[in-house]
């Protein structure tokens, strides 16, 4: 994880408050974190470097940023946001191995999967993910689709969208903004058994790094 440096620049900006030219932004593994506690990503070389909130001036939200890393040969396991409600986009700053990707689920049909379009997985969610089969490549190749990001790119929307708009993503019951299972895998995956019993070498390892960026559903209304 040492490939992976983060500075604060803010504090080279002379009008920069004393408070905030002395924030740091470390990577902290997720299994160390403590909605992470349940075991699941122990052993994974799985990072995220807390984030910040960006609002207007009148205080309306306009996103909350994060940054999270993956390296070779790993998954971010299958989530699909039903405790929390936003928009999520994410951008990719480095492909590690060129194959980094968001897998889908995909048990039913959906129109297209090409970069830059617009893309609708009508999932059922309903249907729990095999927490211990979801780390071969078998099981994802079986129920995913994947949607390569390459270096500098990001994903368009991946939640489910009403019908007839352009991106006004569904709302659950419970006030959530509706999406199917996905996750990100890294370059290699399923090359290894995981989770590895010990971590890759330096000269091995490359890491997937991205930015998650999340939006207000209103942002989306479309």
């Amino acid at each position: 994880m040492d490939q992976i440096k983060t500075t604060n620049l803010l504090a080279q900006n002379l009008h920069s408050p004393a408070d905030v030219k002395a924030m740091q932004f470390p990577f902290i593994k997720v299994e160390k974190l403590p909605w992470a506690q349940n075991g699941l990503w122990n052993g994974f070389e799985f990072y995220n470097m807390t984030g910040f909130h960006i609002h207007f001036n009148d205080g309306v939200e306009i996103c909350h940023m994060q940054a999270w890393t993956l390296g070779r040969g790993e998954t971010a396991r299958f989530h699909n946001h039903t405790d929390k409600s936003f928009c999520e986009i994410h951008y990719c700053l480095s492909n590690g191995g060129g194959e980094g990707s968001m897998a889908s689920d995909v048990s039913s049909q959906f129109p297209g999967t090409n970069m830059h379009t617009q893309r609708y997985f009508s999932d059922n969610d309903t249907a729990p993910v095999d927490q211990s089969a979801e780390l071969t490549k078998a099981y994802v190749d079986a129920h995913s689709t994947k949607l390569i990001v390459p270096t500098m790119f990001e994903h368009g929307p991946l939640w489910k969208l009403q019908k007839d708009t352009k991106w006004r993503p569904q709302i659950r019951s419970n006030d959530t903004v509706d999406y199917p299972w996905h996750a990100w895998i890294a370059t290699g995956f399923g090359t290894y058994k995981l989770p590895m019993e010990s971590p890759l070498s330096e000269s091995d390892q490359v890491f997937d790094l991205w930015l998650a960026f999340e939006f207000p559903s209103s942002a989306f209304q479309e």
